[in-house]
């Protein structure tokens, strides 16, 4: 099939008739079978009067190509290079001019650069001409090339990184700019950490680059901030000295309301990247207070006048398991993206160096008038879980209860609803307190259901008592029993969010169903388990009892260090306190009857070293033995299923 015959069989692919694409398709498949046929696409590349055509032709050719190099005519390898430059030179449309920079950064990854010869010329003549639209060609070419080849072009690394240094100049268009500055973060990648001083003198024009397309193209710069990322995961060692302009500009673009959702979660994601790559950096040179200033003001930012909150319309579950994406705007949200920010915080920096100067900040926030203030305050609490649950409950216990209960009443629903994600995030690290304080909230919960206010945020009212319910042993969280283990009496002082809790059993039995219907009261029946009485009793439940775990939230990750840890974590982050003494090997977690006496004595009190009379009486009465490291979750509450 001749050229000629190929255009109009490629226009036929574009039309909106399935059955003549079928057709086409078809014909397409036949005309493959003849090894002519990629030279004739070749032609079409610039003998067609149609864009689309073109464009296709340059799509079908890559595919074709993609793996079959080796069985290409020769002839056609030694021209299709020159080809491709002559097509890039007359080419005017964008899509066409990507499916060609494409089709010649394949080139490059199966022939070599020293096939390349007459698109490499094109390439640096191009990059030197003062014509923006010649320049946006060729650094789309070479940023391509870059990402699709990278080992052939590092030999010249350092080369191109000075020919992109020298298209962000103050003259230069938004287009050649944005693609230098996708060019040199592939460029970074290649390099990588043996060139960290170019890297390091190239950050001050890349952060140039992206804050004048702020100003041009906001769509352009939220692509091209990938460009700090890229140079962060490449070497943070070069960005370390230009970390406080580079954290700077991120906090303007995140907190500015009259930019676009997308660019600034894109810049809030950055500074989330920054506390993965450099924590240490951030302690030094006063970085961290404005750095956590800057994040509680999207946190804490009202909805623009005229426009409801997004996150006030829809189930915020949903929101936080589809990636912290708005549904009613559309897009990224700026409020999760700094929340995210600060949990990387969390995870990365000792809790106490965070603690210190974050919760001044958020103790006028969580007292505001402002609901929006509030609502803040409590999310960027529930943010700490993952890294600062253990610090939190031992040195800031009843503060954070104080703060949660305030939240589950406050009579706005949009600051209830934080609250009760913040409860959700810290419930495995804050029970079995967290588990009373939502049974004492629940009966608020479910009248709120027949108040007026549900009917203006229904799934934030749902959600609430959903919650509450998880918290407390009823909803999705619950675990289920292991094989031997007997519904038995409720040990004195157990919390409602406390459950005994194995494979093997269904969710809902007899003993959880009650304490979620009697909202944490006690069990008074007799079962059929251990029998447990006494002073016994209370140190089974300071001893086998000592992770004190709530339900986990469904779509969240690892569970709060300090929590159980049978899921087989690594070994704790630097900066956590020592484990109490007398610890058994398998108590992760101090109960709260533990955590009083080491607070006044520093040791553990009387039938609590090892493990007690009553921690044999009532854990071994359901068979249980001594919990080995590494093992897998075991039953709670007094009673393993292990034997």
């Amino acid at each position: 099939m001749a050229a000629p015959e190929l255009e109009p069989l490629l226009a036929e692919l574009l039309e909106p008739d399935s059955g003549r694409v079928r057709r086409a398709t078809a014909r397409l498949r036949e005309a493959f079978a003849d090894p002519q046929t990629p030279a004739r696409l070749s032609l079409l590349l610039t003998a067609s009067p149609r864009p689309q055509v073109r464009q296709m032709a340059a799509v079908l050719l890559r595919r074709r190509l993609l793996g079959r190099w080796s069985r290409l005519d020769p002839a056609l390898r030694q021209r299709l290079p020159a080809l491709l430059a002559e097509a890039l030179e007359r080419e005017t449309e964008h899509p066409v001019t990507v499916a060609l920079a494409q089709l010649a950064a394949l080139v490059l990854r199966r022939g070599g650069l020293g096939a390349w010869g007459p698109l490499g010329t094109w390439l640096q003549a191009g990059a030197r001409d003062p014509r923006p639209p010649r320049q946006e060609a060729a650094l789309l070419v070479l940023s391509a090339a870059v990402e699709a080849a990278p080992e052939a072009l590092a030999p010249h690394g350092p080369p191109l990184a000075a020919l992109c240094r020298g298209l962000l100049g103050p003259t230069a268009a938004p287009g050649p700019t944005a693609y230098s500055l996708r060019a040199l973060g592939g460029l970074a990648a290649m390099l990588g950490d043996g060139h960290t001083e170019l890297l390091r003198s190239l950050l001050p024009d890349v952060l140039g680059g992206v804050e004048k397309l702020l100003d041009a193209d906001e769509a352009l710069a939220t692509e091209a901030l990938e460009v700090l990322d890229e140079f962060l995961e490449a070497d943070p060692a070069a960005v370390t000295p230009h970390l406080r302009p580079l954290l700077d500009l991120c906090l303007q673009v995140g907190g500015a309301a009259t930019r676009g959702d997308a660019v600034r979660a894109r810049a809030l994601a950055t500074v989330a990247f920054v506390a993965q790559r450099c924590p240490k950096a951030l302690l030094r040179g006063g970085l961290l207070p404005p750095l956590l200033r800057g994040l509680l003001g999207p946190l804490c930012a009202a909805p623009p006048p005229g426009r409801p909150d997004p996150e006030d319309e829809e189930d915020e579950e949903e929101e936080e398991e589809e990636g912290g994406e708005a549904e009613g705007s559309g897009g990224p949200s700026p409020r999760h993206a700094a929340a995210q920010a600060l949990d990387a915080l969390a995870q990365a920096l000792p809790p106490e160096k965070l603690l210190r100067p974050l919760l001044p900040l958020l103790e006028p926030l969580l007292g505001s008038p402002r609901p929006p203030a509030r609502k803040g305050g409590l999310l960027a609490l529930g943010a700490l879980a993952e890294g600062c649950g253990e610090h939190l409950r031992r040195r800031y216990l009843g503060p954070a209860l104080r703060v949660l209960r305030g939240g589950l009443g406050d009579p706005e629903a949009s600051v209830r609803g934080a609250a009760a994600c913040a409860l959700r995030r810290l419930a495995d690290c804050l029970q079995p307190e967290v588990a009373t304080l939502a049974g004492e909230m629940l009966p608020t919960a479910l009248a709120a259901l027949e108040g007026p206010g549900v009917r203006e945020a229904p799934a934030k009212a749902w959600y609430i008592l959903e919650s509450l319910l998880e918290c407390l042993g009823r909803g999705p969280g619950v675990r289920e029993r292991g094989p031997g283990v007997r519904e038995g009496p409720r040990h004195p002082g157990k919390g409602p969010g406390v459950r005994e809790r194995g494979p093997g059993v269904r969710e809902g039995g007899p003993g959880v169903r009650e304490r979620a219907q009697a909202s944490g009261k006690r069990a008074q029946e007799s079962g059929k388990g251990a029998q447990v009485s006494g002073k016994g009793a209370q140190a089974s439940r300071r001893g086998a009892q000592a992770s004190g775990e709530g339900p986990r939230c469904p779509g969240k990750g690892p569970r709060c260090p300090g929590g159980a840890q049978a899921s087989g974590k690594g070994p704790r982050r630097p900066g956590k306190g020592p484990r109490s003494p007398g610890r058994g090997p398998g108590v992760r977690e101090r109960g709260p009857g533990v955590w009083e006496r080491a607070q006044v004595s520093g040791t553990r009190g009387p039938g609590v070293q090892g493990r007690g009379p009553g921690v044999r009486g009532g854990a071994q009465a359901s068979g249980e033995g001594p919990r080995h490291p590494g093992k897998g979750p075991g039953v709670r509450g007094g009673a393993q299923a292990s034997g």
